[in-house]
């Protein structure tokens, strides 16, 4: 997962290196977020002042890898353990302190999506809505808003689900190199760094990424693994400010990000080749990092917490991309693939998850109480069952999310699943490793394995679907 990049250093060089980067961190312990609550453990702002973050979720993706999902649901609308996807970012951002958030969303989910944001929130964040009316790249839509940023911002994709408890230790890191880019990378788990070594998996939907990072944290190289061909060229100019930094695979970019505002000059000058952060802006934003070209262009004033530092500050050096390594133990994942987004229904159905259920706790699981469960069906631990369900005799339901409204007939199997509302399954049935969508209705005996089923569609009596995804035709 590491790969030594190494070159000759004396010692009076090393000295110089860790001189130039040490920065005091003391006078920190304030961070200014609109009306912050208390959080413990946490520095908070207990005075009033102007907001030094703006935050932008950006949930204007089209979800075209997760269909058929997504056919006739708008990805932030997806439900995880019952609540929709957009509701996580919005949770975690109340939980810091953030009480104002700009959502870029699809123009065509408008109808649909404002009124569950507003539900999710309860009027303790003020939403400002900015609507496309066409899918455009990540980087192109945060053009679309920059009359609105006025200050420093933290960009979160809107399939990210994170534990906030990074947040105010970011932002101090952040403020204090003064940086044009903090870059959170989460580390990969076990079986996706396995993953990652097998060539069939090794460029799947950005798996694989070389990121390197210095011993201060500096990001100073970041590449995906399908943009590498024979080999990988790090510059002299780097080398030569940077003779020892670490390669990493065992990272990948958690699409959440603090930027200055001055990158927007930059997406500006260059907004007809960078399209999309993570895949150009990220990765063009760090390799330029010393060259004269973009330097000469950033004449902002240093922050407070940079100028304050006694260290020997190298200010030729005026645009520095950081990365934020998560610490273990804390929860981050994103719904980029259908896999992922089944296991984090999983994940969030599971005792003791950073975002529990809205469902109440009921001995290891959570089960509404307006849901009718039959005395002889199992419902076993980290399963999720919604409101008005009704579940027959002798089912067995194993860490699997059952939405609202659905009727589970009598000797229906559900594994490792997720099943969203209005969701009809006949007797004698059996879903595994599958997505089940909107007012499905499941005939008898009926055998899904590791599929989806999109909205409103009929599976005729003993189907049996291995590996597929199907969803009804289009009325068009």
């Amino acid at each position: 997962g590491k790969l030594p990049f190494s070159v000759e250093q004396s010692r009076a060089e090393q000295s110089r290196s860790r001189e130039r980067t040490m920065l005091t961190m003391s006078n920190l312990n304030q961070v200014v977020v609109g009306s912050p609550t208390t959080t413990t453990g946490n520095p908070t702002n207990t005075s009033e002042g102007p907001v030094e973050f703006q935050v932008v979720i950006l949930s204007g993706g089209t979800g075209s890898r997760m269909f058929p999902l997504t056919e006739e649901i708008a990805k932030p609308m997806l439900p995880i353990a019952n609540k929709p996807m957009i509701s996580y970012q919005l949770e975690m951002l109340q939980r810091v302190g953030f009480t104002e958030v700009i959502v870029i969303a699809q123009e065509s989910a408008a109808a649909d999506l404002q009124p569950v944001v507003s539900e999710a929130t309860k009027g303790k964040v003020n939403v400002d809505w900015h609507l496309l009316p066409e899918a455009m790249g990540t980087a192109e839509a945060l053009l679309r808003i920059k009359s609105k940023l006025k200050t420093d911002f933290i960009l979160i994709s809107g399939d990210l689900i994170v534990s906030e408890g990074f947040l105010y230790d970011m932002i101090d890191k952040h403020r204090a190199h003064d940086a044009l880019v903090t870059t959170l990378l989460a580390p990969k788990t076990e079986e996706e760094i396995a993953q990652s070594k097998e060539p069939k998996f090794r460029n799947e939907y950005g798996l694989m990424d070389y990121i390197g990072v210095a011993d201060d944290q500096r990001l100073l190289y970041f590449t995906a693994a399908a943009d590498i061909e024979d080999e990988m060229k790090v510059s002299k100019r780097l080398l030569s400010r940077y003779p020892n930094f670490t390669i990493h695979t065992d990272y990948q970019d958690a699409h959440f990000y603090i930027f200055s505002k001055f990158v927007l000059r930059i997406l500006e000058m260059k907004h007809e080749t960078l399209l999309s952060m993570k895949g150009e802006v990220i990765p063009f934003l760090v390799s330029n990092q010393f060259r004269r070209k973009y330097r000469d262009m950033e004449k902002r004033p240093l922050h407070t917490a940079y100028s304050m530092t006694s260290a020997k500050v190298d200010i030729d050096d005026s645009l520095r991309c950081f990365a934020y390594p998560l610490r273990k133990g804390l929860y981050c994942a994103r719904a980029n693939t259908i896999k992922a987004y089944v296991q984090m229904n999983l994940d969030m159905a599971t005792r003791g998850s950073v975002y529990p259920p809205l469902e109440p706790a009921h001995q290891n699981n959570f089960i509404h109480p307006l849901a009718e469960i039959s005395a002889r069906t199992q419902v076993g631990a980290d399963c999720v069952v919604g409101q008005g369900t009704k579940i027959g005799d002798k089912c067995s339901i194993k860490k699997s999310v059952i939405g609202k409204h659905c009727i589970i007939e009598d000797g229906v199997k559900i594994i490792n699943s997720v099943i969203m509302n209005h969701v009809t399954i006949s007797a004698g049935s059996t879903i595994h490793g599958a997505v089940i969508c909107n007012n499905v209705y499941m005939k008898a005996a009926c055998s899904v394995k590791d599929s989806q089923i999109g909205v409103s569609y009929t599976v005729p009596e003993k189907a049996d679907i291995k590996n597929d995804a199907l969803c009804r035709e289009s009325d068009d």
